[in-house]
């Protein structure tokens, strides 16, 4: 408004006249494009009280509460069909915004990190979770697919998490987890594959050694203890169920597809009794982050309240650095 009305005589005080003065064409873009965001940000699944940081260098490094958040929506949301999942994995690079908003104020130089923000236009509160909120962040809305894994094929997944971990670099394949945690040091040796022609993993090249620890973490309260000090404390044969991206399912990223048996992808199957609260594509990962704020924080009295914590405080990824 004020730059418009540097430029004409007439005093601008409103957007209305703004328009009124604006290239028509410009005006039908405007609206259009302000009509189909609103569409999506004036359905509303769910509330959180806190930032849920999505930020690459965040999320392709360290454990975050918006990794954790959509890692137990994927989990929740593959026992709806009935599947008695143990972890849940998703890598970093698919998530691709924050679900708020995070800036430096101006003068203080003070970083700044709040809940989504409200649009009056449509009714929208500071705090509501919506539609377009989800698809902003989970953009490629990756289809899930369910698999079994052995205890071994957890290890070396953990380890091909944190291969590439190192100051500066943020590798899409760093890991988002749910069901599970595990420490790591980064300056061990990382886990090597080998490949095939066509660029698929197919084999270990080099052992990595950088999971000190892994944990299986039951909804029961329990844990099961699946590798510690440099040893499995289970058979490295026995087998655990996984939810997880089909992307990844399919070797991207380079994931150990070997490793995951009896693959199958969740739009693939019907079962009576699913949530039904989104109209968003069944079987992927925005359906199922919909359906799990609508299920368990579908209101600012049960609002999503775990705050993002510095990576000294991380408890499911912890960097022994």
């Amino acid at each position: 408004i004020e730059g418009v009305d540097r430029l004409y005589e007439e005093e601008i005080t409103t957007f209305e006249q703004v328009k009124e003065l604006a290239n028509p064409d410009i005006v039908e873009i405007v609206d259009n494009v302000g009509e189909f965001i609103n569409s999506s940000d004036s359905t509303i699944f769910g509330n959180t009280e806190v930032y849920l940081n999505g930020l690459r260098n965040s999320v392709r490094t360290e454990e975050t509460n918006l990794g954790n958040l959509t890692a137990d929506a994927n989990l929740w949301y593959a026992e709806q069909y009935g599947f008695d999942i143990d972890i849940s994995v998703k890598n970093g690079g698919g998530i691709r915004d924050q679900i708020g908003v995070s800036y430096i104020e101006g003068g203080t130089n003070e970083l700044i990190q709040l809940p989504p923000q409200a649009n009056p236009a449509v009714g929208k509160e500071e705090g509501d979770i919506s539609q377009l909120d989800i698809e902003n962040s989970l953009r490629f809305d990756n289809t899930l697919s369910v698999a079994d894994i052995s205890a071994q094929g957890i290890k070396d997944l953990a380890e091909h998490f944190v291969a590439q971990w190192a100051e500066g670099s943020t590798p899409g394949q760093f890991g988002q987890i749910g069901g599970f945690s595990f420490s790591f040091d980064p300056d061990n040796t990382a886990i090597e594959f080998t490949f095939n022609d066509d660029g698929d993993a197919i084999g270990v090249a080099t052992p990595g050694e950088r999971i000190q620890n892994l944990v299986l973490n039951r909804e029961d309260g329990t844990k099961e203890v699946i590798f510690s000090e440099g040893e499995f404390k289970v058979d490295p044969n026995g087998t655990y169920k996984m939810v997880i991206l089909d992307f990844l399912a399919s070797g991207g990223d380079d994931y150990p597809a070997f490793y995951f048996e009896n693959v199958v992808r969740l739009d693939t199957l019907n079962p009576n009794g699913l949530p039904n609260n989104s109209d968003l594509p069944i079987g992927g990962e925005q359906d199922a982050l919909a359906e799990y704020l609508a299920e368990f924080h579908p209101t600012a009295e049960e609002a999503f309240n775990q705050p993002d914590t510095p990576i000294e405080e991380d408890t499911r990824i912890q960097n022994l650095n």
